[in-house]
């Protein structure tokens, strides 16, 4: 399949994302400050950076020449934040992709395992980061020690490893606040073999059971980590000690975004008894997305019937697309 290299400016002045910022922002910021609420430093420099990404007269420009036809091109510098800018959160994706595959993950399959965070807990969680991490810790403990386990009963394997990848996502697909966790875990585990050397053993697809007693044991441990920390699931997050006192505009936001476009219970109490969201303590969780390896697989599009968009291996931007309806006001940005 051929590729075409050719260089197409993005021209991101023209993107439906960079009118609506353009044009709220001032106002947005402003309303912040006459509600006392201003938003932090780091915010407003996100927003500005963003337009002037890409744009040769507010940002510079390096000047490209070629000597065999004597062509010049100007192109323009990026702004390189991470957070709502497509070029550069699609260029820094596709780049770690790559890394991964090329030299992190080894030839083996690779499975996709998610954990999203009950409600009560995303406005903490958006702002404490030791909180954050700490439920991580326990999410890939307790899926390394399901694999382990199975490993054990069905191989017969008494010492083995795992490995795995974390990205931590800040928001839904719908713009929301909503903290979650998308982890690439290696679909088996490591053994030496009789030279001393690791081996891999694969393992079968987890049944819903694996999933359900994983989902159980992290809603457990986690309660037991915020009551070691004097902190508990049904407290009311606006009252929060912090960011509410420190940023107050920040807060606001948060509480916002979480408000505002937060998923109805009502469609989930559907599909799954009240019983089983207890037994889980709310904690939604799969593992349904598997591929055979990532080597071969990057630029797949339908795995094991999900759809999966893998960036290809082109160096530059690549095309990413950010939903921002325009009448919602930039308060609800998770940021």
């Amino acid at each position: 399949m051929a590729i075409d290299v050719a260089y197409r400016p993005r021209n991101p002045e023209t993107t439906v994302l960079y009118k609506v910022v353009a044009e709220q922002l001032e106002t947005f910021l402003a309303r912040q400050e006459e509600r006392e609420r201003p938003v932090p430093p780091f915010v407003e420099r996100e927003f500005r950076d963003y337009l002037t990404c890409g744009v040769v007269a507010a940002r510079g420009f390096i000047r490209v020449h070629c000597d065999s036809c004597g062509h010049d091109r100007l192109v323009p510098f990026s702004c390189r934040r991470r957070g709502w800018c497509p070029s550069c959160g699609g260029r820094r994706m596709a780049e770690t992709a790559a890394h991964l595959v090329d030299y992190v993950f080894p030839m083996v399959p690779v499975r996709q395992w998610v954990l999203s965070i009950p409600f009560a807990l995303r406005y903490r969680l958006a702002y404490d980061s030791s909180l954050l991490s700490d439920i991580l810790n326990i999410f890939i403990r307790v899926v390394f020690g399901q694999l382990r386990r199975r490993a054990r009963d069905l191989l017969g394997l008494k010492f083995s490893q795992c490995g795995a990848v974390t990205f931590v996502q800040r928001c839904g697909d719908a713009l929301n606040l909503a903290p979650h966790f998308h982890s690439l875990v290696i679909n088996g585990v490591y053994a030496a073999d009789e030279n001393g050397q690791p081996e891999f053993h694969g393992l079968p697809p987890p049944e819903d059971a694996d999933v359900v007693r994983v989902a159980a044991l992290v809603a457990q441990r986690v309660e037991s980590l915020l009551k070691r920390r004097s902190l508990g699931l049904g407290g009311d997050p606006d009252t929060a000690e912090a960011p509410g006192r420190d940023e107050p505009g920040l807060a606001a936001i948060y509480s916002a975004s979480k408000a505002g476009l937060d998923l109805d219970w009502t469609e989930a109490l559907q599909r799954y008894p009240i019983e089983f969201l207890n037994s889980t303590g709310f904690f939604c969780y799969h593992a349904a997305c598997a591929i055979s390896c990532l080597k071969t697989a990057l630029a797949s599009r339908s795995v094991n019937g999900c759809q999966n968009r893998y960036p290809t291996r082109i160096h530059g931007d690549v095309e990413a697309g950010l939903f921002l309806p325009i009448e919602r006001d930039l308060q609800r940005l998770p940021i």
